[in-house]
């Protein structure tokens, strides 16, 4: 984690623990006073996003039979569970990593960052409604199959934002983070079309086929 990341951590923290509340909620207005406008939609997409998961699950309790039970709710629908604490954490990791890369003064507001943005906005509200439908797990994973898909072209843009001026040591440090980002982002993909059934054995369980051997 970079030094950045970790003094907004940090502040954050040391706001949040104060013991007046005034003074904290001072405190944390004056650190998010000192953010951009990409900044400060990041943020407010991943509060929209955990209310959307959030409005999902009880969609979900409300159509199960003990809905007085969510533990119960969730060992019964383990796919649901395990979908719905990807949702936050993949977001919540996002949006730290989305905070720091808005934060790149060296890149300014030029086209790529405007266009960059809007496909990341798109990402976020694809997100979203795969949290808003997680009670349907093959619907919720479809969703955000579909983002990590659009967040790959994202992270082009990126790459390509980084790389038309004159490389330097820390654009090639942050090229080589994104090109990692692109690995994760297709091996989530993989995952999520091979429980969803898009993925299928070429050789289906019991079935025989027949090898012809040419001379």
């Amino acid at each position: 984690m970079t030094q950045k990341k970790l003094r907004f951590s940090g502040q954050v923290l040391q706001a949040l623990a104060l013991n007046n509340p005034c003074q904290s909620s001072r405190k944390s207005m004056e650190l998010f006073k000192n953010t951009n406008f990409f900044q400060r939609i990041n943020v407010a997409a991943t509060f929209l996003i955990v209310a959307a998961l959030v409005k999902g699950i009880v969609d979900g309790l409300k159509g199960y039979a003990d809905s007085n039970s969510v533990l119960k709710y969730f060992s019964a629908n383990l796919d649901i569970s395990i979908l719905a604490v990807f949702v936050l954490f993949f977001k919540i990791k996002m949006m730290i990593d989305d905070h720091h890369h808005f934060s790149e003064e060296n890149q300014g507001t030029s086209g790529y960052r405007w266009a960059g943005f809007f496909l990341a906005f798109v990402v976020w509200v694809f997100i979203a409604l795969s949290g808003y439908f997680i009670h349907n797990a093959i619907r919720s994973a479809e969703l955000l199959s579909l983002s990590l898909l659009l967040s790959i072209g994202w992270i082009a843009i990126h790459l390509k934002e980084i790389t038309k001026k004159t490389p330097v040591s820390t654009d090639a440090v942050i090229a080589q983070i994104r090109q990692k980002w692109v690995l994760l982002n297709v091996a989530y993909i993989v995952c999520l079309v091979s429980y969803i059934g898009w993925l299928e054995p070429i050789v289906k369980s019991g079935e025989i086929i027949l090898l012809w051997l040419k001379p």
